[in-house]
């Protein structure tokens, strides 16, 4: 497909369960799950259901092109806060993926957890990255989606300081652009995690991984898309209802959320 403007669009949608009453809001949350069914669809059919209660909590960030039909969704990445989903009452996304798959996955986040509530460090989980099929062909396209998620990493890390990221490297596919960044595999017991089967995608592995900073490249990125995250349409948190007790504005990054 041929996109007329040969500029990305970004949205950042955050925590959209505040947003509910918003057109505006619930047509990027709609835009998102389109994006991601359709991503995930192409690469896994139905073995692989790309969405789960986090989705309501994190902060999105939706990219756009503008093609002969019109402005369309093409690509989409989250991140959400450990302190979002405390609040909330949920899980890190990371656990749902590896089940029982792994108990050195489970045991290393869960001590990971641990360490950043007890020292109020901030933990993100970053993932869900899916570029629609059609578009992935485009590389001057695919290119600079690539960069625009290495600078909002870098950007999201940076502004949430200390903090830590983590996500799911997937061999081979993705874990040479989440190394380029500055991910790392999680260690267990003084050693790098080991891959296991991914549950969806026979014949490709996984792993946890974890980034404290930014590598250059990423850095390089945040500064050559400078201008796109700075014209970005966002959608803050919003204040909670009344029915939500107990619990301030939250976001996916700083500043941290907290329970009262």
């Amino acid at each position: 497909m041929r996109y007329v403007l040969e500029k990305v669009e970004l949205v950042t949608l955050e925590v959209p369960f505040l947003h509910l009453e918003d057109p505006a809001a619930r047509e990027s949350f709609m835009d998102m799950q389109r994006v991601r069914a359709a991503a995930y669809g192409a690469d896994f059919g139905e073995r692989y259901m790309p969405f789960d209660a986090s989705d309501f909590v994190a902060r999105h960030h939706l990219f756009y092109v503008h093609t002969e039909s019109g402005r369309e969704p093409v690509a989409a990445f989250k991140q959400v806060a450990l302190a979002t989903c405390d609040a909330y009452g949920l899980e890190l996304p990371a656990p749902r993926i590896f089940g029982g798959r792994s108990p050195e996955h489970l045991e290393a986040l869960s001590e990971l957890i641990l360490q950043h509530r007890r020292s109020g460090r901030n933990l993100l989980y970053g993932g869900s990255w899916g570029v629609r099929k059609e578009y992935r062909r485009n590389r001057k396209l695919f290119a600079q989606l690539s960069e625009l998620v290495a600078a909002l990493i870098a950007d999201d890390v940076l502004r949430a300081a200390p903090a830590t990221a983590v996500g799911v490297g997937m061999e081979p596919k993705t874990m040479r652009f989440w190394e380029r960044m500055g991910y790392v595999p999680l260690l267990y017991r003084g050693q790098p995690l080991p891959k296991v089967a991914h549950p969806g995608e026979p014949g490709e592995e996984i792993v946890l991984i974890s980034l404290t900073e930014p590598s250059p490249w990423a850095l390089e990125c945040r500064e050559r898309q400078r201008q796109v995250l700075e014209e970005r349409r966002s959608f803050p948190p919003r204040a909670p209802s009344a029915g939500a007790e107990g619990v301030k504005e939250p976001v996916s990054a700083p500043p941290p959320l907290r329970v009262v």
